[in-house]
Parts: structure tokens; sequence; C-alpha cells
């Protein structure tokens, strides 16, 4: 191989590599769409409720920023603490979790 077949075979991974980047950037669009309607279920289970986040928080051992930042996606509830959300949101995990197209 001479010089140029070199650059020329750089060139062609540096591409390849290029159009894989949109791919990765979605998943992780995905990640944050999913934790973002996860946030607006906990919301909305949450003041159908009539309870504020200070109350939902003692439910739960937390602080209330810890709920608002629930609410707001900023953090994500730990796999272990969904049952005690659902407990005191008073619904199942499938309705935690139930996704719509928005």
């Amino acid at each position: 191989m001479n010089k140029s077949s070199i650059q020329i075979a750089q060139l062609s991974l540096t591409a390849r590599c290029k159009r894989a980047r949109p791919h990765r950037r979605s998943a992780k669009l995905t990640e944050r769409a999913v934790r973002l309607q996860v946030a607006r279920r906990i919301r909305y289970l949450r003041k159908n409720l009539g309870m504020k986040q200070r109350e939902l928080g003692a439910h739960l051992g937390l602080k209330q920023s810890c709920v608002a930042g629930y609410e707001n996606g900023r953090i994500t509830p730990r796999l272990h603490e969904v049952p005690t959300i659902c407990r005191a949101l008073k619904c199942c995990p499938n309705s935690l979790f139930q996704f719509t197209k928005d």
C-alpha cells in the first residue's frame, strides 16, 4: 500500500465512525425521553392524590428536593426504590412506566 491508499483507508474509517455517532446520540435521547416520561408520571400520580412533594418524600424517607429531582428528571429513581414509590403513589409499576408518544 502506498501513502495515498493508506490516507484513503483512514478517511473511509473516519467517515464510518462519524456515521455511527448519530446512533449513539439517539440512544442518549431515548434514555432522556424515558427519564422525563417517568418524571411526568410521578408528578401526575402524586398530584392526583393531592399529595405534596414533602409528603411523598416522607413516605419514601427522602427530602423534598430529591422528590423534586425525580419529577424534573434530574434524578432517576433506583430500581429498588420503585416498589416504595408505587406503594406511596398507590399504583403498580406498570402504571408508573406507562409510556406515550409525546
